[in-house]
């Protein structure tokens, strides 16, 4: 299949799409973002903004995507406010444990160059971040990036402000509030607000 731009979903499309949510499986979380598998498609995800910076990589992302289409990055199919859905990763690794993988894995070090070109044509697009590492393997075997929300022009420090936060009990109490919110079909407008005044 062709690589194309990512489709923007109209606020009824991406309030449709949220409810689905409530009987996907929630895969993990990154520093500001839940991760579902697609109820759709199962070889898709849908990132869900838990904060503003979450917002703003949902932006950056889409941005990247529909700029250039390239190979290295996992196809995002569509977008809303909120949402991101974005081609899946059955395998997916970050700066250590890519770089274990192609230092014990000799007989496959051709294949983790690969997964190196993905990186370097990162760090050309978006400089030099460990975010750059956050990289897997498609239901094809193909290297890609999956997170490439990173702005150069903020510090990582500010941009993963969230990653701290996800440690304290205020977190957890805001991840449950959110998967109600989501899971019991809420009004997209109290989501918003409800990111909004965190």
């Amino acid at each position: 299949m062709e690589n194309a731009k990512a489709r923007k979903l109209s606020n009824l499309q991406e309030r449709k799409l949220l409810k689905l949510l409530k009987n996907a499986k929630l895969i993990g979380n990154g520093s500001s973002r839940l991760v579902f598998i697609d109820p759709r498609n199962d070889n898709r995800v849908v990132k869900v903004a838990i904060g503003a910076n979450a917002l703003c990589q949902n932006k950056l992302e889409v941005k990247l995507w529909n700029d250039t289409q390239d190979s290295h990055l996992a196809q995002i199919f569509e977008y809303g406010k909120f949402i991101v859905v974005m081609e899946r990763m059955m395998e997916t690794y970050d700066e250590d444990s890519f770089n274990d993988g192609y230092d014990s894995n000799s007989e496959n070090r051709e294949f983790f160059k690969l997964g190196d070109e993905v990186v370097n044509w990162l760090t050309i697009k978006l400089g030099c971040t460990s975010d750059n590492y956050q990289i897997g393997l498609n239901a094809n075997d193909e290297w890609k990036a999956y997170d490439y929300g990173f702005n150069s022009d903020i510090s990582a420090r500010e941009q993963c402000g969230e990653a701290r936060w996800m440690g304290t009990k205020e977190f957890r109490s805001f991840l449950d509030e959110m998967e109600r919110l989501v899971r019991f079909h809420r009004p997209i407008t109290e989501i918003q607000h409800f990111i909004q005044e965190e």
